[in-house]
């Protein structure tokens, strides 16, 4: 699962060097990122569906888009039915998003990126919940799959472009962290290396197995944080990623 994340602006430049190395013309980009304004997240729920920067390459240019996190798919019909199914398109299975109604259309022809400085994942220990903040170990934005769509609102007379990030199994740093016993196995963002962007954007789904296999071997640092729900949340802070240690959840020494 991945319901909280981190974007922040000051970093989105330093992508622009990693997508040069691609055949996609990086150009347009740049500019877009110049004159990008956006909020930051140091920490946003999914459930609060915000606007997240993607990125996307249309007739061989990468470009910048934003997309209201929750995807809506083109066929909903009111926007009752378009706030339900938003809180259940947060995240789509890599195993089953070219044959889920909710996302095949989106996954076979309008597939994204998303930049991530981070996401955050529980960890369940002594009866509690531990949040940690995950992030690239060498602090380089992560590119993480999506799949996207736009849906027309009747009632505000707009489209609106909705996303969903991809996921996968988890490695083995996440499969550590994201221990839910409620779950039947640990889960993780689909993360691409930056060779293989193009395989996400223009692959077959038979592609995507190789995906999942590098995701396997991404290194990932973290580190527990303070609450990320309830009365110690500390909301959308830079503060929110400091390290804090919870010593009282520590399993208790064994006696000889």
């Amino acid at each position: 699962m991945c319901f909280d994340i981190s974007q922040l602006k000051k970093k989105m430049p330093t992508i622009l060097n990693r997508l040069r190395e691609s055949t996609i013309s990086s150009e347009i980009l740049a500019n877009e990122i110049d004159q990008l304004e956006m909020r930051d997240l140091f920490h946003s729920n999914g459930f609060d569906h915000p606007n997240l920067q993607t990125l996307s390459a249309y007739e061989k240019k990468w470009r910048l888009t934003t997309h209201q996190w929750g995807l809506i798919p083109h066929w909903v019909k009111d926007q009752t039915k378009a706030d339900f199914i938003q809180n259940k398109t947060l995240n789509a299975r890599i195993e089953t998003v070219f044959e889920k109604p909710s996302f095949r259309d989106a996954a076979h022809s309008n597939r994204l990126i998303i930049p991530l400085d981070g996401f955050y994942e529980h960890h369940h220990k002594n009866g509690q919940k531990i949040a940690h903040y995950i992030y690239s170990i060498n602090q380089e934005m992560l590119f993480v799959a999506a799949i996207g769509s736009t849906w027309y609102s009747s009632s505000t007379s707009s489209d609106w472009k909705t996303c969903s990030i991809v996921t996968c199994k988890a490695n083995q740093t996440m499969s550590y962290i994201h221990n839910n016993p409620v779950l039947p196995a640990p889960r993780m963002p689909l993360i691409l290396r930056d060779e293989h962007l193009n395989i996400w954007l223009e692959g077959s789904p038979d592609e995507m197995k190789k995906l999942v296999d590098a995701t396997q071997q991404i290194q990932l640092g973290y580190h527990t944080v303070e609450r990320l729900r309830g009365r110690r949340y500390i909301g959308n802070k830079p503060t929110v990623q400091q390290p804090r240690n919870y010593p009282e959840m520590l399993d208790p020494p064994t006696l000889f």
